[in-house]
């Protein structure tokens, strides 16, 4: 798997502090916690997680997710491009920004 980019990062960080424990007071994977018997700082965390590697693959599903654009963010892009929009293109470009923020390009 490739190093994660620094949107799939502010993402994981985002999820981890919506469900839990902050993402640096999280063990990077089970492993980790079988290594540290559960403890991380002063606190022991629960076997089932969530880990890191759970947060940084919640973010890039969620990229997937946004991949291909919904019909209202074309239009509301195809705006941006002038009068009478140009869906296409709005699409083009926002695929590629999520795939740049993805690490696929």
């Amino acid at each position: 798997m490739t190093e994660p980019t620094e949107m799939i990062e502010r993402m994981a960080r985002a999820i981890a502090d919506n469900i839990g424990p902050s993402f640096d007071n999280l063990h990077k994977n089970k492993r980790h916690w079988i290594e540290t018997r559960g403890i991380f700082g002063d606190e022991h965390r629960d076997v089932n997680g969530p880990f890191r590697d759970d947060c940084m693959e919640a973010a890039r599903a969620a990229l997937s997710a946004l991949q291909e654009p919904d019909a209202r963010m074309v239009e509301a892009g195809g705006a941006i491009f002038g009068f009478g929009g140009d869906p296409e293109s709005a699409e083009r470009v926002f695929t590629a920004m999520i795939k740049a923020a993805r690490g696929d390009q």
